[in-house]
């Protein structure tokens, strides 16, 4: 189904008074679509004690494969949920925000908790540091820009 048509079919359940029905089964099939994308980016959850436990060599392939997905994840699948959210539910601004943030908010926090994690585990051994080191430069490079700053 093409985007038209999920706008046509949105417009149509909202307009017949079906709004929460089409929300409700709208985020779930994209949610699915971005936590599967996710997944095959290799963007897992992980606990402070599983990264704390982490074999060196696991942890820094982890890392390395971190600094793709989160670009991957950034400037395409975050950015083209934004886009078709908007698109679709474009008569409403609460509405394309509640689904927008809803869809993405379980894998965003999957994945920008990562780097975090690895830096707040309490014994950080020397070889983490450098292996991950390069994780919050990258983090920062994918942060919007300050308004402010410019």
């Amino acid at each position: 189904m093409g985007k038209m048509d999920l706008k046509f079919v949105a417009d149509c359940m909202i307009a017949a008074g079906y709004a929460k029905e089409c929300v409700k089964i709208y985020k779930l099939n994209r949610k699915s679509v971005v936590d599967e994308t996710l997944y095959y980016l290799g963007i897992e959850k992980l606990s402070s004690s599983h990264i704390e436990k982490m074999d060196w060599q696991l942890l820094e392939i982890k890392s390395k494969n971190w600094l793709s997905a989160v670009k991957i994840a950034v400037t395409t699948l975050f950015h083209d949920e934004k886009i078709l959210c908007d698109y679709v539910f474009s008569a409403s601004n609460n509405i394309r925000e509640s689904c927008f943030s809803e869809i993405t908010k379980d894998g965003a926090l999957a994945l920008f908790l990562f780097p975090e994690m690895i830096f707040e585990v309490e014994d950080i051994r020397f070889w983490r540091l450098v292996s991950c080191a390069d994780l919050k430069p990258a983090a920062s490079i994918l942060a919007p820009p300050n308004p402010i700053n410019r």
